[in-house]
């Protein structure tokens, strides 16, 4: 597990963080490519849709494509999984090849699904769009690795990947809708305590909370669904990961609004490459290694008892 943990987390970090400082132009092509395939799954409906560049318009509502759309990251995190999990090279490659295609296909559907709310149900298009994106895909990507695992191992030995997904829609959608309301309030808490730091050196901030949903902060929620949706956990177990997990993300999270307020308030450009890792850190590599390595050591606990288990 140690060496498992280690390797994982190194190669997603060398993975993420080089496409975090790539510029958005060189994600063009994948975009459009994106894009077009969007348009071609919506014109199997009876609406208008264009495709244009990395722009899809239904019936007039326009979105726009860009790197975290096309799951880029998570794309990155699955074949950081695929390269550190103990396999052949040719259950490697087949893991890759698969495990990528459906999870295009579901992005996908997922932008399309996306962009038929924005149409017809304009005001719920944010939730829809932060809960499908950062949530769903999230979820999607470790039931990806579930199913190849479970190809790989003893499937009485893994979480069931379905059983696993129905249990993360149910776990999270209740704490999803009550952190909506609570969102706001936990980023007005972090900027509260960096004004306070900075009043000791007497520098008085003015941090305006304009936005109702900050999406970063939604990996909590990720995180926690995702470590509650294991089975053949304890609770102290699920509790004492999650609180670790929630005090790391929260020290991004903070690392995060500081390099927006050296952007902002002291003119430092430089820091949105530092800004965009620590966003994609926080928001994918985060939950879905700390997810996977709990996944992956109830596993192993359940495989030593099942070997432990005296047959009489």
């Amino acid at each position: 597990m140690l060496g498992f943990g280690r390797k994982l987390l190194l190669i997603a970090g060398l993975m993420l963080i080089p496409i975090s400082l790539m510029p958005e132009a060189w994600f063009g092509p994948i975009n459009r490519v994106t894009a077009l395939m969007v348009g071609n799954l919506l014109r199997l409906l009876p609406i208008g849709t264009v495709v244009h560049g990395n722009y899809v318009s239904v019936d007039g509502f326009s979105v726009t494509i860009i790197a975290e759309c096309s799951a880029i990251h998570l794309f990155a995190l699955y074949t950081a999984f695929v390269l550190a999990f103990p396999a052949t090279r040719a259950e490697k490659w087949i893991g890759f090849a698969a495990g990528t295609a459906v999870l295009m296909a579901l992005n996908i559907i997922r932008i399309a699904i996306v962009a038929l709310v924005g149409r017809y149900f304009p005001h719920r298009f944010d939730l829809v769009h932060i809960y499908l994106g950062q949530l769903g895909m999230l979820v999607a990507m470790v039931v990806v690795c579930l199913l190849w695992c479970h190809w790989l191992a003893d499937p009485g030995q893994m979480d069931r990947p379905i059983g696993f997904l129905i249990r993360f829609l149910i776990i999270s959608s209740l704490p999803f809708l009550l952190w909506v309301p609570l969102n706001r309030l936990y980023i007005i808490i972090i900027d509260t305590l960096i004004q306070w730091l900075f009043s000791l050196v007497s520098l008085h901030l003015e941090m305006p909370h304009a936005h109702h949903l900050y999406s970063q902060t939604f990996s909590l929620i990720a995180l926690g669904s995702l470590l509650m949706a294991a089975k053949g956990a304890g609770l102290a177990q699920r509790i004492r990961w999650a609180g670790i997990g929630f005090v790391v993300i929260t020290l991004f999270q903070l690392a995060f609004r500081l390099c927006n307020l050296w952007i902002t308030a002291f003119q430092m450009g430089w820091m949105n490459a530092v800004a965009q890792i620590v966003y994609n850190v926080c928001v994918y590599l985060l939950p879905a290694v700390i997810a996977l390595l709990f996944l992956m050591q109830t596993s192993l606990q359940r495989t030593l008892c099942a070997r432990n288990t005296p047959v009489g």
